[in-house]
């Protein structure tokens, strides 16, 4: 499970770096993390690498047997709220907002 888990976010989390990076670009979307929008602004690059290192440092710095319930817990709501923010991507692209 928790290489499903750690999988789902590290898919996720790059997905969400590309579909955001196309909406900073067209200037429909802002970045509302104030440190996600400063990496963005020095390098589109380094915020998409940093995006993807995170999950993969969960992947590679959490022995299958440490992981505890809180853990497993904090995992399912990370996917949770990704797919929340992916289905907001969904409905910008569905609605025209931009353009893949």
């Amino acid at each position: 499970m928790r290489i499903f888990l750690i999988t789902f976010i590290l898919i996720a989390s790059a997905s969400d770096a590309v579909l955001t990076d196309l909406g900073l670009r067209s200037g429909i979307i802002q970045e509302a993390n104030p440190f996600m929008d400063w990496l963005y602004h020095q390098s589109p690059l380094a915020f998409l690498l940093f995006k993807v290192m995170l999950p993969l440092l969960l992947l590679f710095l959490i022995p299958p047997k440490k992981v505890t319930k809180l853990l497993r817990s904090l995992m399912y709501i990370t996917c949770s709220l990704y797919a929340v923010v992916l289905g907001m991507h969904g409905v910008w692209i569905a609605t025209g907002y931009y353009h893949i």
